[in-house]
């Protein structure tokens, strides 16, 4: 599991886990966890599932796998979150060993016939893992395959891979969020989130909606809803030979 993620009820997440272990070993099926959409985030990936038959648990329910969408527009995420049969994707995956490599070699032969090499007999060759193709397991396998399941469930689940996201998982004080160390000062200012490193002032006066977050060597300021661009500026910054 991911560590960059809230889970609220962790009750609900481990009954949920259970169910897709159970269902994972009575067929050769590779199971996912779908987590029910607090809000329409433009940022997430999202299971849609095959209804409206499932099978039920104590708080969970197993659904065929529909199709992925991968982080849609805003006004596809309203649509998304207003149905009733898509699912934030955890990206929490279970599965048997012996379900993996059969998948593995009817989706993504390439990868299988790679790993015989390396866990067949005779030394360990560090080197091929450089030679793999550069391709997640989502694209690589789950977008393709045709034995996958999702446990749907609703333990409060979200995912803080993003500074909006961070935000909106702090407390709100007066209407500014702040970490520990931030000392701040709000006037006429709302619904801003500050997170410093080394504590010093920050005064916000008259200012809405804003992230500002100082990591001591360098001061990011964004409007909130802005953070999935950062990955665009990174680029530029790569390509300009500045480090992030």
């Amino acid at each position: 599991m991911a560590v960059d993620q809230i889970v609220e009820d962790v009750v609900k997440l481990k009954d949920a886990i259970e169910i897709g272990v159970a269902a994972s070993q009575c067929e050769e099926k590779i199971v996912l966890l779908g987590a029910k959409p607090k809000y329409p985030s433009s940022g997430f990936g999202y299971i849609q599932i095959d209804s409206p038959s499932g099978t039920n648990g104590p708080t969970s329910t197993v659904y065929p796998v529909a199709r992925f969408i991968e982080k849609p527009s805003p006004s596809i995420a309203m649509e998304l979150f207003a149905s009733q049969t898509c699912f934030w994707n955890a990206g929490v995956f279970i599965f048997t060993a012996a379900t993996m490599q059969s998948t593995l070699r009817r989706f993504w032969p390439q990868l299988a016939g790679q790993m015989d090499t390396y866990f067949g007999d005779g030394e360990k060759n560090p080197k091929l893992y450089s030679k793999c193709e550069s391709l997640s397991i989502d694209r690589g396998v789950f977008e393709k395959a045709d034995n996958l399941l999702c446990v749907a469930c609703d333990p409060g689940w979200t995912d803080v891979g993003c500074w909006d996201d961070i935000a909106a998982a702090v407390d709100n004080v007066s209407g500014v969020s702040v970490n520990s160390l931030a000392n701040v000062e709000s006037v006429a200012s709302e619904n801003c989130f500050v997170q410093t490193t080394q504590g010093k002032k920050v005064i916000l006066l008259g200012v809405n909606d804003l992230i500002v977050v100082d990591s001591g060597d360098g001061l990011l300021i964004l409007k909130k809803g802005e953070s999935q661009k950062l990955a665009q500026t990174a680029t530029v910054q790569q390509s300009q030979g500045v480090d992030e």
